[in-house]
Formats: C-alpha cells, structure tokens, sequence
C-alpha cells in the first residue's frame, strides 16, 4: 500500500512538472548565421556555418562548421627559413552566449582539424569573446574572440579573431 502511495504522489508531481508553461516567450532571431572570418579559429581566412540553439532569452548554445585556410608561421632570426606550409583548416565549436536583446558573451571550447599538415593534425581551444545578434534576419551580425592553445603547435592558432557575416 506505501508502494502505491507513494508511486501515485510521485506521479502526481512529476504531471504538475510537465504541465506548467514557461513564464516567458523566447525571442524570434535568426538561428542561423553565414560568417566570414578573418585571423582566429586556426585559420587566416574562413567561411563558417553557424546554428544558435536558443534554451532562454538570455541564453543561447551556438555550434560551428567551417572550412578555412591557414599558413604557418615562421620566424627566421638566422640564416634561411625553410618554406612556409599553406594548408586547409576546418574549424568548430560549441560556446555559450548569455545577454540580452542581440548582445552576447561568449565563451566555450573550439578546435580545428587540419589537412595536409605534416606535423599537427587537430588542435583544442578554450573561446572568451563578445557575439551580435540580430533580432531579424537578413541582417549583419559580428563575433570578436580570443583563444589559445591547450597543446600542440601553437604557432598555427592567432590569439583572436573577427567574423563578420549575415543571419538567416
């Protein structure tokens, strides 16, 4: 009998869980974003596919795809260098936005995978930046970031980055 009390309380708390209703309306916004991205994300140039998955008004889960080209750095103090290595990136990520209206913080984890590279083949990193939203598509949105590298070569990764692009 305890059994079935108790089954018929839990029960009746986890239906009064389901039913109640948000007390707030989410936003209508672009979720998608095309960006063209200049140094950052381990690449000096990028076009990026980006997806907002938006969980509250002030809070969003963003995930990108890119594909984007890189060139190595080397710094030469004597004699020759050898020559530099052009390579394909394909960078991504998954960050958190918190603000409000289209005013975001950013922050999460991305990495690259690249082809072609003789020595590094994937490289992790933490983002911390600042994400533009607008509230309708058609519209020019803008991400600013910095990132370093967890490992590897962090000759391939520039510190921070700039996109520009446009929601859909």
């Amino acid at each position: 009998m305890k059994t079935l009390f108790l089954s018929f309380v839990l029960f009746s708390f986890t239906t009064d869980l389901i039913s109640q209703k948000p007390n707030y309306t989410i936003v209508s916004r672009p979720l998608n974003s095309l960006y063209f991205n200049v140094l950052g994300d381990a690449a000096l140039i990028s076009i990026n596919y980006d997806r907002l998955f938006i969980l509250d008004p002030s809070f969003a889960i963003s995930g990108k795809l890119g594909i984007g080209v890189n060139k190595e750095l080397d710094i030469c103090i004597f004699g020759d260098c050898d020559p530099s290595i052009t390579f394909i990136s394909i960078p991504h990520h998954i960050t958190c936005n918190y603000g409000q209206g289209g005013h975001f913080v950013e922050f999460g984890v991305g990495g690259a995978y690249f082809l072609e590279h003789p020595t590094q083949a994937y490289l992790l990193y933490p983002i911390l930046g600042y994400r533009y939203v607008p509230l309708k598509s058609g519209k020019l949105n803008f991400r600013v970031y910095v990132h370093y590298s967890y490992k590897g070569n962090s000759s391939l990764l520039i510190p921070f980055g700039f996109s520009l692009g446009l929601g859909f």
